[in-house]
């Protein structure tokens, strides 16, 4: 799959990318948090683990994807996970930022695992959406607790905080309440 990636030292390298799809055609998103693998000029096979490239991008059919390395407070699923960079899905690019991250659970009785973008219950931290507001740490945007944690976030926009208290948006509109912000911030 054609692509490309930025290197530590902001250097652009056009290659392809050797991506892992399921039984349904679906692109297997939580592998690439930890590892990409490209295939160079010469037909050679080539892995990047998160922090050994800043991002990586692709494009297949009308969706394109972007993953950008930062640090792992997530600690995603796997409980002896060291990893201290993730590659995240990284939905929105601005000054403030949204990350997607993605997790492996049980499908239930007779069913493999199935990649979401729900953490399983039994996540301490419980997150899949992470904000990164300016140069901060991204910060976990739990489901439950979504008005309360993107508001402590986006504080200096009250207009925005009102529309979430008053439960205009909610969870699923996480990617409107991030660009709404971004729009203001310019």
């Amino acid at each position: 799959m054609p692509g490309y990636y930025i290197t530590n030292n902001n250097d652009t390298v056009f290659c392809h990318f050797s991506i892992d799809f399921d039984l349904f055609e679906k692109i297997k998103l939580r592998p690439l948090q930890y590892k990409i693998e490209y295939i160079d000029s010469a037909g050679a096979k080539h892995k990047f683990k998160a922090g050994e490239i800043k991002r990586f991008f692709f494009s297949i059919d009308t969706l394109s994807y972007s993953f950008v390395t930062i640090r792992n407070t997530f600690n995603t699923e796997r409980a002896f996970h060291t990893d201290s960079v993730i590659f995240a899905n990284i939905l929105i690019d601005g000054y403030v930022k949204l990350y997607k991250i993605f997790y492996e659970t049980s499908g239930g009785f007779m069913q493999g695992p199935y990649e979401t973008a729900v953490p399983p219950i039994h996540n301490n931290k419980g997150f899949n959406y992470y904000v990164k507001k300016g140069t901060g740490e991204p910060d976990g945007v739990r489901q439950l607790y979504f008005r309360k944690d993107i508001t402590d976030i986006l504080n200096d926009y009250q207009e925005l905080v009102n529309k979430i208290n008053n439960k205009e948006y909610k969870y699923s509109d996480m990617e409107k309440v991030i660009s709404e912000y971004n729009a203001w911030k310019r």
